[in-house]
Formats: structure tokens, sequence, C-alpha cells
């Protein structure tokens, strides 16, 4: 035998009442304003539980209709899912399932039983859309959208089609089901779906791999700060160790390969360096930082006719004109006058003002046999602070222009 609402608030005790009163998550406002009424009977209320109880009666409907559907669930004695706060999160947490479940059973209740099976059918059919959304984009930016999406929906639904049943079954004194069953409810269906997703992520390895390499990728990253936090402290070996372990979880960053290579050249390793620099343009063939690098350590290892060749891919990537310096150098040192000549006059354009691109354009004319070109770079070498232009105009018996 059921026991009503009323008979059942009559047992509480007037802490139990107060608190009824005041709670609006659990409890409807009929059920709160049923409290009041019983406490005022007792003893009374204070000036904060009468606020109360004008507010609670000024927001309840003094008419509310009654529909046949209500009438009939309440003749078949079956009970309705209440939509209140508990119901809400309910259906946030555990997913379409959850509210296909909640909203059906209502409808069957209601002896609307097509649309509860209608209902199931776009419940479905939305989890695997979310499914294929989760699977398809891993790296979704929000977790919170697609809940929220779905409760927004499920509340249009209530409102469209179940508000005015589930007001008049209350009001004709049914009984819904109590809060713990709708949480029950929730739990379930969230471990439903989880499991669901679960056996999807096992069933499709390619998608399971990328939402694996997410985490795999952002952990890299972090190792890779690490490491170059270590470089500017000063540590290198741990640096270079916590680049090892960015580019074991992560292999596909040409600037990881780069970051290191550096390292090692600072510790002298030119060889190491050398092969991690190469790797990062293998990873990446647009990978300027990378070319540049290869053809300065070449350079600097005296290997100008092999520095070329990655000067003249650098120079289709970069427009700062870089590039044309590091050919121009390796072209002097190889003795390609000419060709060394044309691309200093490239970087010069963009880059007037530097020291060292003065003294390689005046030791270029001077190899050419231009004397006169030669002593106005030289001199303007001179000018901008360059030491070893000075000493080879003293070298020619030439004087710096005052």
């Amino acid at each position: 035998m059921k026991i009503n609402f009323e008979d059942t608030i009559k047992q509480k005790s007037d802490k139990e009442l107060e608190a009824i009163s005041k709670d609006h998550v659990f409890y409807s406002d009929n059920e709160r304003l049923i409290a009041l009424n019983e406490l005022e009977s007792r003893n009374g209320l204070s000036e904060e539980l009468l606020m109360t109880k004008k507010y609670i009666e000024s927001s309840i409907e003094k008419e509310v209709p009654i529909t046949e559907q209500a009438v009939e669930a309440i003749k078949s004695k079956k009970q309705i899912y209440k939509a209140n706060a508990v119901w809400w999160i309910g259906v946030f947490l555990g997913g379409p399932l959850v509210a296909g479940y909640l909203i059906a059973e209502n409808f069957k209740a209601f002896n609307e039983i097509d649309k509860g099976k209608k209902t199931w059918f776009f419940a479905i059919l939305w989890t695997i859309l979310i499914f294929c959304i989760v699977l398809l984009i891993p790296d979704l930016p929000s977790n919170y959208g697609i809940p929220a999406i779905t409760t927004s929906f499920a509340y249009f639904l209530i409102k469209r089609f179940q508000a005015k049943h589930i007001s008049a079954y209350i009001a004709l004194g049914g009984e819904p089901f109590d809060w713990f069953r709708t949480i029950g409810v929730s739990i379930i269906g969230g471990i439903i779906t989880f499991a669901l997703l679960s056996v999807a992520l096992l069933l499709i390895p390619t998608s399971g791999q990328q939402i694996g390499s997410k985490s795999h990728h952002e952990l890299a990253h972090i190792y890779a700060l690490k490491g170059q936090k270590l470089y500017f402290q000063g540590n290198m070996l741990g640096a270079i160790q916590s680049f090892d372990r960015a580019i074991e979880l992560d292999s596909l960053q040409p600037d990881f390969f780069y970051n290191r290579g550096h390292i090692f050249l600072n510790i002298g390793d030119t060889a190491r360096s050398l092969a991690n620099f190469l790797k990062s343009i293998e990873i990446d063939s647009t990978f300027e930082a990378g070319y540049s690098a290869v053809g300065f350590l070449l350079r600097k290892q005296g290997r100008f006719a092999e520095s070329v060749y990655f000067e003249r891919k650098l120079q289709t990537l970069d427009s700062s004109g870089w590039a044309s310096y590091g050919m121009a150098v390796s072209y002097f040192y190889v003795g390609e006058f000419e060709k060394a000549l044309i691309h200093l006059r490239i970087y010069d354009a963009v880059d007037i003002g530097q020291e060292w691109v003065s003294y390689y354009l005046g030791m270029t004319y001077l190899n050419l046999g231009d004397t006169l070109t030669a002593r106005h770079y030289l001199n303007r070498a001179t000018e901008q602070g360059s030491q070893r232009a000075k000493d080879e105009l003293k070298r020619l018996n030439i004087s710096p222009s005052k």
C-alpha cells in the first residue's frame, strides 16, 4: 500500500520539515508548500519561512489543466519520472540513452507508445552520432558541449510533449518515482554508454590509436619544454634525456630533433648534431630551420660543396635572404666567386649593414680582381667594426678611408 506525501510529512520533525521547505532540488514546489503548511499548523512560521511560502504560492499555478494522458496514468497506477534537478543531472551525466529511457518511460505511462518508440530511435541515433564524433575527432576541444546539447534537447522534448501531462499527473495526486531511482538509471545508463564506447575503441584500432596518441603527443611536448628549460639552465645531459623521452613518445616532431641537435652541437658532438638536423628535415621537407642548421654545420666543418645543396633548398623556402648568405659563403670557400657575389648582393639588399656581408663582398671582389670595389666594401666593413677587414686592408697596403 502506497503512503501519500501528506501522510509522510506528518511524521517528520519540525527540523526535517524546515529542511524540506528549503530544498528545491529534491522536492517540488507543491511538496515544499505541504511541508510549510504542516509546520505552520504546529508552531507557526518564522519571517523567513513566511516569505518562502508566499514565494512558492505565487509560483504555483492555481489551475492545472487535466489531460487524458495524466488521467490514464493515474487509472493504470503507473509512475513517471518527474523532470526536476536530479532528472536533469542524470541526463547530463548519463547521456542520450538515459534521456531516451526516462522520456520513453513517461510516454509509456501516458499511453503514448508510438512517441516512446520514436524517442528510443532518436536516442540511439544520437548515441551513434556521438560515438562517431568522439572516434573521428579525438582532439575535440570541449568535453561538456555534447552533454549540454543532449540535456538541452531533452529539455525541449519534455517541455514540448510532456510538461502539461506531468503537471496534471502530480495535481491528480500521482506519485512519481523517487530521485534514488533516477540516479540509479543515470548510473546504469552511463556505464552502458561507457562500455559501448570502449568496445568501439577496441573494434576500431585507428581511432583508438589516435585517441591514445593524443596523450602521448601532449606528454611529449611537456618533456620537450622541460628539455628547453634544462638547456637554458646549462644542464645539457638532463636536456638531452628530456628530448630523448619526448622523441620516444612522439617521433614525428621535427623541432624535437632540431633542438636536440643544437644541444649536441653545444657540447661539441657535431656528428650527433648533424644527424639530428638531418632527421628534422627528413620528417618535414619544408622545415627551414633544419636546412639552415645543416648548412651552417657543414660550413663550420669546411664541407662547403655539400652545404650548397641544403642552402639551395632553404632558398626555395625562405625569402629572408639568410639562405643567400649561406650559399655565398659556401661558394666563396670553394672558389666560385661569381656565384658567391650573386648571393652576397641578394643578401646585402635584404639586410644591409652587416659587417660580415661587407667583408665577404670586399674579399669576393678582391678575388675577382676588382680592387677598387673591394676597397669600398672593406672600408664599409671597417666602419661597421670589422677588425678582419681592417687587417685585410693593412695587408694590401690600403689605408682605411676616413
